[in-house]
């Protein structure tokens, strides 16, 4: 059987921005925070994207409005360094 390999399109300009942002961050950050750091309009859509390629990982979080509510965080995926063979 042939082997089906999947496209991976580009990363938009955006989700680039946004995981420059992320990288430069010393924690996870909300969209709202990461709409703070200078990103206009970011969407749920570019994090997802970053995620999908295991470039960033989320988790809920609360946060205090008006009301508490839960959001997603989104932090850099550091991979492991592979040791040489032998």
């Amino acid at each position: 059987m042939a082997k089906v390999t999947k496209k991976v399109t580009e990363l938009s300009d955006k989700a680039k921005e946004i995981l420059v942002v992320l990288q430069g961050a010393d924690k996870g950050l909300t969209l709202q925070e990461i709409t703070s750091k200078g990103v206009v309009k970011p969407n749920g859509s570019h994090l997802k994207a970053l995620e999908n390629r295991n470039l960033v990982t989320s988790v809920d979080v609360e946060i205090i409005v008006p009301t508490t509510r839960t959001v997603k965080s989104y932090s850099v995926v550091v991979a492991e360094e592979e040791t040489p063979a032998e």
